[in-house]
């Protein structure tokens, strides 16, 4: 989506979501002069700051600068999402040995930090280079394409 665009539908729909909240207000009072002056300028002042934070980082759909650094709590929360058993204090200690648990977290923490750094815009990944990375996907073939 275009800036003109996107400007365009967010005020039409700033401006319709607030006529829609003060409709019955002004059934109930009788005073439709409120429509006369709608805020179309403070729409067009919220459209300009959504689309800088949102939209200006050179791509075509939303975006967030995350910091680079992440929250210890995320990556843990994501390691748990990969692998649900380390949840459970010593599951793998009593499957494999002492210490087997706190090498497994270590590593999955250690895959979510570079997970994060890849998907946060911090790690290897360079836009420019995107054909390249699509050129050498082609070029692996994936085990179900071996004959």
């Amino acid at each position: 989506m275009d800036e003109q665009t996107f400007k365009a539908q967010f005020i039409a729909s700033f401006l319709a979501a607030w006529a829609a909240r003060n409709f019955d207000q002004a059934c109930m009072t009788g005073n439709h002069e409120i429509f006369d002056h709608p805020p179309v300028e403070d729409a067009q002042t919220i459209a300009d700051l959504t689309w800088a934070q949102w939209f200006e980082c050179g791509g075509t759909q939303p975006c967030v600068a995350l910091s680079e650094e992440p929250l210890k709590g995320l990556l843990m929360s994501m390691a748990l999402r990969y692998d649900h058993g380390l949840g459970c204090p010593g599951y793998y200690d009593q499957l494999y040995g002492e210490g087997e648990h706190q090498r497994r977290l270590d590593a999955a923490l250690s895959l979510m930090r570079q997970i994060y750094e890849e998907v946060s815009g911090h790690g290897f990944y360079r836009p420019e280079l995107e054909e390249r990375y699509l050129e050498r996907m082609a070029a692996v073939s994936t085990p179900s394409e071996k004959p």
